[in-house]
């Protein structure tokens, strides 16, 4: 039994090798990530592996400017188990 749920703010430069775990190896007990991303091109890269995996599908994502006047968008996403 392990935790079903995994929430992951990784800096700007996002999750790299966790991605693959992500995709590969993560415990089968885990049915949903939230994915809160300051970083939209490692996001994008990111999403490539794990969603590749076809373990993983897109269920929810939408942008928030935290900081008005900028160009700067805080991205949540929400995987579900495929």
């Amino acid at each position: 039994d392990g935790a079903n749920l995994l929430i992951v703010d990784p800096p700007r430069k996002g999750l790299e090798e966790a991605a693959q775990w992500l995709a590969h190896d993560a415990p089968a007990s885990l049915e949903r990530v939230i994915y809160v991303s300051c970083g939209f091109a490692a996001l994008k890269d990111d999403l490539r592996v794990i969603l590749g995996s076809g373990r993983w599908q897109l269920r929810h994502a939408e942008g928030h400017v935290l900081f008005p006047g900028s160009d700067h968008l805080e991205t949540l996403v929400i995987l579900d188990k495929a």
